[in-house]
């Protein structure tokens, strides 16, 4: 008879959505611990990945750009973590796909400031951490590029050169 549900078909009778997931299994690491322990340099010189270092990246560029693109990019797809906890290409594709638009146009300030909300919409859409520590190193950098066309174009050899590890690291 409709509506005589006797319980069989009510929603608290059935298992919760979401209950076989592994996601909501495991407990939740602290993401912005496992990004500070990630180290960039030599043995002697070794350095963390943080606000400072990133921006040291964005102001100069060069050897220290790609040595910290490699350690970030084969982070974002380490091969001890499950698949689904990679950071996937298609997760940042509509960022990147900006950033590469904004590069062959005129740089405007006005616009570059606006990828903050994008990353941040990109990595809460994603749910996984390595999408969260993502957005967190190219936000700091997105501030200090501010409105420097000579630290945008270090900006976008930065994106591209972290996509280039993470895919040579195995990423999808």
């Amino acid at each position: 008879m409709p509506g005589d549900y006797q319980g069989q078909n009510r929603r608290d009778d059935r298992q919760p959505r979401g209950s076989q997931s592994n996601f909501s299994q495991n407990p939740k690491r602290d993401w912005k611990a496992e990004l500070a322990t990630l180290q960039v340099g030599k043995d002697d010189k070794k350095r963390k990945l943080d606000e400072a270092l990133v921006k040291e990246v964005i102001q100069q560029g060069g050897k220290l750009l790609v040595e910290t693109a490699e350690v970030f990019g084969r982070h974002l797809n380490k091969k001890e973590r499950k698949r689904e906890d990679n950071l996937s290409t298609n997760q940042i594709r509509n960022v990147f796909g900006e950033v590469k638009r904004m590069e062959m146009g005129k740089f405007d300030p006005d616009k570059f400031v606006l990828l903050k909300p994008k990353l941040a919409y990109a990595a809460a859409r994603a749910n996984i951490d390595t999408a969260r520590q993502f957005a967190e190193v190219m936000t700091w950098a997105v501030t200090e590029v501010d409105d420097d066309a000579d630290k945008f174009a270090r900006f976008v050899d930065f994106f591209e050169a972290i996509l280039a590890y993470h895919k040579a690291a195995g990423g999808k």
